[in-house]
């Protein structure tokens, strides 16, 4: 018996699901991106210019951006563009997998860290703050972003998205959101909600692990020691679990959305 490949799993996917996939990537790629911005940002805000000036990593993404005209450049994550930020695992291969040959697993996926100096000359707070709000900065673009696909998901409802018999939708602007699919607008809430939360785990090298490892070093430098050295195989450990823990995030997200479809329903 031939083995299955990539393209006879592809297969068994219908039409439906394959856009669906797409769109899922699509808006995980948009989310990383953003994440990472979010970390450059606040760092660049609080007075460090690191991640304007960091040298590129991970050649051939630079290759096949300048070959595609959209190169991350060469000193800069202080960008959305989403190939400077791209990790070959995190933003590619693992969500591949997730969409296209496993689907219905739960997507997570992550970027290259972001370098920053929380001992840079013109920083405008303590180390300590420096670490936490850039930390912090990330998870929160995540938040923005749900809430962000959530009052489109408002506006789409309201103006009778998703209703094929509707007759009152006329103008340009509700006849471009009544192509939209409201199941999608619902995973791409769910995504941005699960990405927060679980960039937030506090386990190296999350951001809530480097939160953690910071807010323990002056009373518990052994124990921020341990986790800075060993956070990495935690996190490999708890990768099995990591959709158990996040479960409860997908079930409030539905929660969520059915909330704002029936207050937009009338």
């Amino acid at each position: 018996m031939e083995p299955l490949n990539l393209y006879s799993l592809a297969a068994l996917m219908t039409y439906q699901e394959v856009r669906t996939g797409v769109v899922l990537f699509a808006g995980l790629i948009l989310a990383i991106a953003l994440h990472e911005f979010g970390h450059a940002a606040a760092a660049v805000w609080l007075g460090d210019p690191t991640p304007k000036n960091t040298g590129r990593v991970m050649g051939g993404l630079d290759a096949l951006g300048e070959a595609l005209g959209v190169g991350r450049g060469r000193t800069n994550r202080y960008t959305v563009n989403p190939i400077a930020h791209a990790d070959p695992i995190g933003t590619v291969a693992l969500p591949v997998m997730a969409t296209f040959v496993l689907p219905g697993a739960m997507l997570v996926g992550w970027g290259r860290p972001v370098p920053f100096n929380p001992n840079a000359p013109g920083r405008k707070v303590s180390y300590k703050r420096m670490v936490i709000l850039v930390s912090l900065a990330g998870p929160m673009t995540n938040v923005l972003q749900a809430m962000a696909w959530s009052a489109i998901l408002v506006v789409a409802v309201a103006l009778g998205a998703g209703e094929s018999q509707n007759e009152v939708v006329r103008s340009l602007v509700t006849g471009a959101i009544s192509g939209l699919d409201l199941g999608w607008l619902q995973l791409l809430v769910g995504l941005n909600f699960v990405l927060a939360l679980f960039n937030l785990l506090p386990v190296p090298p999350l951001d809530g692990g480097h939160i953690l490892v910071t807010s323990l070093q002056r009373q518990n430098p052994d124990w921020a020691a341990w986790l800075q050295r060993y956070g990495l195989f935690v996190f490999l450990l708890l990768i099995p679990v990591i959709p158990f823990l996040l479960s409860p995030v997908r079930d409030l997200t539905l929660m969520w959305t059915r909330f704002l479809t029936q207050v937009a329903g009338g």
